[in-house]
C-alpha cells in the first residue's frame, strides 16, 4: 500500500495539517508494517493517508468520497469486508455515538 508523506498531505489541505507531521509519520510507521489490503478511512481531510483506500466522512473534503455519511450514525452504509480502518483525528467527534460492530475482535493502536 502506498502511504502519503506529511508533505502530500500539507500540500492538499495547508492550514489544516500545520503541526501534524508527528501523527502523520507515527501512523505511517504503523502502516508499514499493514500488508496491503481494503482498507477505509474515516473522516480523511484534503486527501486519504492510504492511496487508493475508500472512505467514509460526512461532507466532501475537496475530493470524491466513497461515502458521504455521519460516522455517529450506525449502522454505516459500507459494502464488504476491509482489512484496515483508519480513523486518524475523529474518534473525539464519536463520543455517545452507536459505533457499528464488528463480528471479530478489533486491535487498535492509538496514535498521540
Amino acid at each position: 500500500m502506498r502511504i502519503a508523506t506529511p508533505a502530500e498531505m500539507y500540500m492538499a489541505a495547508p492550514r489544516y495539517y500545520i503541526g501534524r507531521a508527528s501523527y502523520l509519520n507515527a501512523a505511517a510507521t504503523i502502516l508499514e508494517d499493514v500488508p496491503d489490503c481494503r482498507v477505509l478511512e474515516v473522516g480523511p481531510y484534503g486527501r486519504p493517508l492510504v492511496e487508493g483506500s475508500e472512505t467514509l466522512a460526512d461532507r466532501p473534503p475537496g475530493f470524491q468520497q466513497t461515502y458521504v455519511h455521519d460516522a455517529r450514525q450506525a449502522p454505516w452504509p459500507v459494502e464488504g469486508r476491509y482489512g484496515l480502518l483508519i480513523a486518524l483525528q475523529v474518534w473525539e467527534h464519536l463520543t455517545g455515538a452507536r459505533l457499528p460492530r464488528g463480528r471479530k475482535r478489533a486491535e487498535w493502536q492509538t496514535v498521540s
